[in-house]
């Protein structure tokens, strides 16, 4: 049973990945532990080929309970589920795989989560440091703080762009003005003032360039630790409320599900033990595809005249869905479609009984009257009327002549014949087992038409979508316990059989008690009794 109770917990773990697979397509909807997917009667035992019940007979005198129940279960989990649960599996992981690398791809505003252009990604960040140290520089005297921050932030342009740095901004005439400097009144009181860098536009203009080069390098320094420390990729990071960049999930942790996503598939490629475990090439191929294509990890998600590879990777594992989720349902929904009809053939036979029955209880009573009425030759016990009635009259019963005359004188009876005592039967002993007899018959004949659609609509199924409605009310009926099991079917078989022998046993005893008990009211068709016949006589007496 361990094994069971291991193999259940993987079909219940692959129940819940496929509602996150086809989200979008079965609309939340949660398979239930005891609908079709589970391992109820009604699921496991009606395609499997074990059984769920002990059988004993002539030629298996010993079955145990306990191992002809595992046999059903297992014959169950490992032909019908497993496989299903292997499609399920690779479905969900390639729709995660499909969804976290598009995410890896385009995490960063659309960019992937790795450095392209690591040094583009230094100016970047630099570039972002410098604006952000530039702007607020209030502290520097504005006499000369835009002259300041203009100077800086062509400094540093000028540093951080390829040859930049070499070009003159200068518009005049620089070897004239270099040969023949403007001269002016020298003052020791402009000397002192300017002795503090702060006081002077060129001492002004280094304190700010250090300052700004101190935020480039703090903050392409925790650039680069970041990357470092995420195997190089970036974490994924948010603005918080007061402006600051904070990292929400680290990179080695982003990294690492990206390495497991795009080794998915080929590990359960490599650790299928049976046929049914075997993955898509698609899914498998990820891996190698990142290696081999000229677009490398970004060609997954490109479109080369065609859907792209992480598209056709989905496609091809939901198909696989399709095609096993298809052959599990239509296998559970046939068993339950031949359980459906022998139950319904067992009910219609009781049904067939019962009607029988009345009808044989109908014709007794009938025959009771003619007995009482008259009979001349195969009966010769005392009648109510010596001759065949006409029209309902008749000459009363006397002892007839020597010559077979009737006396003139003899009584009129008016033959009121009833079908009290057979109805009475039937109401007591016939109609109640006739009334459930019928709602059975009314409920399998329902099932099997419901059963019918849903063959219909699974077997015709091209996607995942079309199948959801018939898995769902399938699923829901097997939950509800709404389509009958084999059990039910050999149940009625079995309940066939027995009303058979207790109508048969009442047709019986009826017509044995009307026609030998010696009390009048019990006997009432016992001709043999004078007091019968005394009684009808005096009830129909003119």
């Amino acid at each position: 049973m361990s094994q069971i109770i291991r193999t259940v917990g993987i079909i219940m773990v692959g129940l819940m990945l496929t509602t996150s697979s086809v989200s979008a397509q079965t609309a939340g909807y949660q398979y239930q532990s005891n609908g079709i997917f589970g391992c109820s009667n009604i699921g496991g035992a009606s395609i499997s080929s074990g059984t769920f019940a002990a059988m004993g007979g002539t030629f298996v005198p010993v079955n145990d309970a306990a191992v002809t129940l595992n046999s059903g279960i297992m014959d169950y989990l490992q032909c019908v589920l497993r496989p299903l649960v292997s499609r399920l599996r690779e479905s969900a992981t390639a729709s995660f795989t499909k969804k976290g690398l598009s995410g890896f791809l385009t995490g960063r505003n659309g960019n992937p989560m790795w450095p392209v252009d690591l040094n583009a990604d230094i100016v970047a960040a630099g570039d972002k440091a410098a604006l952000s140290q530039l702007m607020n520089i209030n502290e520097v005297n504005p006499a000369f703080r835009n002259q300041v921050r203009s100077t800086v932030a062509r400094q540093y342009m000028a540093e951080t762009r390829t040859n930049n740095q070499l070009v003159c901004n200068y518009g005049g005439d620089l070897k004239a003005d270099i040969t023949n400097p403007t001269s002016r009144p020298f003052s020791f009181d402009d000397f002192h003032n300017f002795m503090n860098p702060a006081c002077n536009p060129l001492g002004a203009a280094s304190l700010v360039r250090n300052a700004v080069d101190r935020q480039v390098d703090t903050s392409v320094g925790q650039m680069l630790f970041k990357l470092q420390t995420g195997n190089g990729i970036y974490g994924v990071e948010q603005l918080d409320d007061n402006g600051n960049t904070i990292t929400v999930t680290p990179g080695a942790m982003v990294a690492s599900n990206a390495n497991q996503l795009v080794q998915s598939g080929f590990s359960q490629l490599e650790n299928a033990t049976d046929i049914g475990q075997m993955i898509s090439s698609l899914y498998a191929g990820v891996s190698t595809q990142v290696m081999t294509s000229a677009q490398g990890l970004k060609g997954l998600a490109q479109n080369n005249g065609g859907p792209s590879f992480l598209d056709a990777m989905t496609t091809a594992s939901s198909n696989g869905v399709v095609g096993a989720t298809g052959n599990a349902a239509l296998g559970i929904l046939t068993a339950a479609r031949q359980n459906e009809l022998k139950y319904l053939s067992a009910m219609n036979a009781t049904a067939q009984n019962l009607t029988q029955t009345i009808g044989q209880l109908r014709a007794a009573e009938t025959k009771c009257w003619d007995l009482i009425t008259y009979q001349k030759d195969d009966h010769p016990e005392r009648h109510v009327c010596v001759a065949p009635p006409v029209d309902s009259v008749c000459m009363g019963s006397t002892t007839p002549a020597s010559d077979g005359s009737v006396s003139q004188e003899a009584p009129k009876e008016k033959i009121a014949t009833s079908t009290l005592a057979s109805q009475g039967v039937i109401d007591a002993q016939i109609a109640p087992l006739a009334s459930t007899t019928i709602d059975n018959i009314h409920t399998s004949q329902t099932a099997l038409a419901r059963i019918n659609t849903m063959i219909s609509g699974i077997a015709n199924a091209k996607t995942v979508a079309e199948q959801q409605a018939s898995l769902q009310m399938l699923d829901q009926l097997v939950a509800q316990g709404a389509l009958h099991t084999q059990y039910d079917a050999q149940n009625a078989a079995q309940k066939q059989s027995d009303t058979q022998n207790a109508m048969n046993t009442l047709l019986k005893d009826t017509v044995t008690a009307w026609g030998d008990n010696t009390d009048a009211t019990v006997g009432w068709c016992n001709i043999k009794n004078p007091a019968v016949i005394n009684r009808w006589s005096a009830a129909w007496k003119l």
